[in-house]
């Protein structure tokens, strides 16, 4: 199951069902998918995660494909064993197993909550009998196998699966002889579970013990709890506590034990910072369930990435000094521009819909187009007018914010990539509105001097700006880098991927309008609407047609404009912290979508299928908004989103149950 499945599935699945079902139900589902050829390839197809070469190692002498395995208490009875290697996984860690059934009608044997799981380690166990089908089968035998013993009788387990596995997992005894007998029983490396909360002293007299009675390794687990008997709590805030641990043992027994790190480790990042404390292996619990189960294929491209050949990097440059030469002018110049454009649009709103007679005998007029006779002719004329000057005006309205914020925020800064979407934009509107109003009503010379006076004040202002930028970061390439880095299928991916299609929505639409505008006026929809064809304007007034045309073509240039804007603003300025960012582009895009919806209904122009792009566009932007809000308040990296709904960084000692365990971080 990749990921962009993932995102959508655990949600549905976990509030409906419990815990333990939903567990039970993915599993079945990846096992009877692992029974037919063709599931095996579709799965390995759309997971795409086989582990690099570069990434393998060897250690108790078996050779992984991957460090990163699927940990105990995801496949109890090994049902997955045929595709888990298809996520990326390097080996996977059956069970627990025990060798005694558990009872039918049993309660919960797991809780879940937020970031944080709690397990059992006996009652959530499988059946010694149930497993060894699952071994046996060839087809599961693609990467080490552990299995992971628990109950009253260890040895009895050893002892029944034999060499059908190819390590295991024991129960911490507190007697090195116990401990030599299960080494004994098996002629597998035999490794010991630690929980992270044990003391210091406890940890490693524990792992003499081991290493005495002839253990291979340790395996590290979650911290013990009282919320289920036997329980066993996992999640982010066991990651220091891991990493104390981690560093802890390999100090003191150097590579005389093999060390399996897992709990905590949610993202590639602490997958990493594992690997560098000095730990083997990386066994996956809490990070397949909540970051999902490509965490393997991301923890693999990380460690590959890590062991690339960089280049030198150089320090970056000072930033621009932005109190020195023209650029305090400059950018009062793209203020004026760009709050004269949200001006002019508030007022065109406000005239046009408390005051629409009086506006509709101004504009008309000064068009020579009587406002009379566009009243007494057939069909709501006057009222489509008004409807096409409200959306134009909104338009007006989004792109002005979207200019103010960029000149007096990130150019403000210096930072080149504003002033190059500041460029793009800037061309696309001045670009547009002078050929809606030269190509359809040339006679308008006050509209196209403000036009034209309007556009020199902003290019010249963006050329003063330009000459405090940093020159080593002044090309057009600025507007590849991303504002901070995030994981597609995290909450901020997902939130910026979303605005970023609202912003190419802009973009289409404004295309689309613009050709509209310059070649039949009138969509279908509104010949439907108006009862009358753009030829039959002319009827009307030999310059009604024109009029249309030219709101029509200024409105598709300022959501042209718009779009350009809100993409590499999107992409190059949306960081942990940069929470004005999204506001001032959900109050731009309302702006221009609040406006353009509502006036359809106002005026009985109803047709669902003509409001569909720009329903969409605000559903696209509301999901987006919503995804991002908890994302960027999350300044503990600003280079990089959190990879989950609460960044572990941001709150470290987040736990669902306040236990004292504080001597390894001591």
């Amino acid at each position: 199951m990749p990921d962009y499945t993932y995102v959508v599935y655990r949600p549905i699945v976990t509030r409906l069902l419990s815990a333990t079902l939903a567990r039970k139900l993915t599993v079945n589902a990846v096992s009877f998918q692992g029974n037919f050829v063709w599931g095996r390839r579709l799965f390995e197809f759309m997971a795409s995660a086989r582990p690099s070469p570069g990434v393998a190692r060897t250690v108790m002498g078996l050779r992984f494909a991957s460090p990163a395995g699927v940990g105990p208490h995801v496949d109890l009875d090994g049902s997955g064993l045929r595709m888990w290697r298809h996520l990326g996984a390097g080996f996977t860690v059956v069970g627990p197993v025990s060798s005694e059934q558990r009872p039918k009608g049993a309660s919960s044997t797991r809780m879940m909550h937020s970031l944080c799981g709690i397990l059992t380690s006996v009652a959530d166990a499988a059946y010694v009998d149930d497993v060894i089908p699952q071994l046996e089968d060839g087809l599961s035998r693609n990467g080490p196998v552990f299995v992971s013993a628990t109950g009253p009788d260890v040895t009895a387990v050893l002892a029944k699966l034999g060499s059908r596995a190819d390590a295991y997992i024991v129960p911490n005894a507190d007697s090195r002889e116990i401990l030599a007998d299960w080494a004994t029983v098996t002629d597998r490396p035999v490794l010991v579970r630690l929980p992270v909360d044990l003391s210091p002293d406890e940890a490693l007299r524990l792992g003499e013990h081991a290493l005495a009675a002839g253990c291979a390794g340790l395996v590290l687990s979650g911290a013990r709890t009282h919320l289920l008997p036997g329980g066993i709590e996992h999640g982010p805030f066991l990651r220091e506590r891991a990493a104390a641990l981690t560093r802890l043992l390999r100090s003191h027994f150097g590579k005389n034990l093999a060390v399996v790190a897992g709990p905590g480790i949610m993202t590639p990042d602490d997958a990493r910072a594992a690997l560098k404390n000095g730990a083997d292996l990386l066994a996956l619990f809490e990070g397949l369930i909540f970051a999902g189960p490509g965490l393997p294929r991301r923890i693999n491209t990380a460690i590959r990435a890590s062991r690339t050949p960089q280049s030198v990097v150089l320090p970056a440059p000072p930033p621009a000094d932005v109190s020195r030469g023209p650029h305090r002018p400059a950018l009062a110049g793209l203020g004026i521009v760009a709050g004269l454009l949200t001006l002019v649009g508030l007022a065109g709103l406000l005239s046009s819909l408390t005051a629409p007679r009086r506006w509709l005998a101004s504009e008309l007029g000064a068009a020579n187009i009587s406002a009379a006779a566009v009243e007494k002719a057939d069909g709501p004329l006057a009222a489509f007018i008004v409807h096409n000057r409200v959306n134009l005006a909104g338009a007006m309205v989004c792109l002005g914010l979207l200019w103010a914020w960029l000149a007096l925020s990130p150019l403000r800064e210096g930072k080149p990539w504003a002033w190059w979407t500041l460029l793009l934009s800037g061309s696309a509107a001045t670009a547009g509105l002078l050929s809606a109003h030269l190509a359809t009503l040339p006679q308008r010379t006050d509209k196209t001097a403000a036009i034209v006076a309007a556009s020199i004040l902003f290019f010249v202002s963006l050329i003063l700006c330009f000459r405090s930028l940093p020159k080593e970061q002044r090309g057009i390439g600025t507007l590849a880098k991303p504002g901070a880095t995030a994981w597609l299928w995290s909450p901020a991916g997902r939130g910026r991927a979303l605005l970023a299609l609202s912003g190419l929505g802009l973009v289409v639409g404004g295309l689309l309008i613009t050709t509209v505008g310059h070649s039949a006026v009138l969509v279908p929809q509104d010949v439907k609407y108006l009862g009358v064809r753009a030829e039959d304007l002319s009827l009307v007034s030999d310059q009604l047609s024109a009029f249309i045309a030219a709101d029509r073509l200024a409105f598709g240039a300022m959501l042209l404009a718009a779009g350009i804007a809100v993409l590499p603003t999107v992409w190059c300025g949306l960081r942990p912290g940069a929470r004005s960012l999204a506001v001032a582009v959900g109050a731009a895009l309302a702006a221009a979508l609040v406006p353009a919806i509502g006036i359809h209904p106002v005026i009985g122009y109803n047709d669902f299928g003509h409001l569909a792009p720009f329903i969409a566009i605000g559903l696209y932007a509301l999901a987006g908004l919503a995804l991002l809000w908890r994302p960027l308040s999350a300044a503990a990296r600003p280079d990089r989103f959190p990879d989950l709904w609460v960044d572990p960084d941001a709150a470290p000692t987040y736990r669902m149950t306040p236990t004292p365990r504080d001597a390894l971080m001591n």
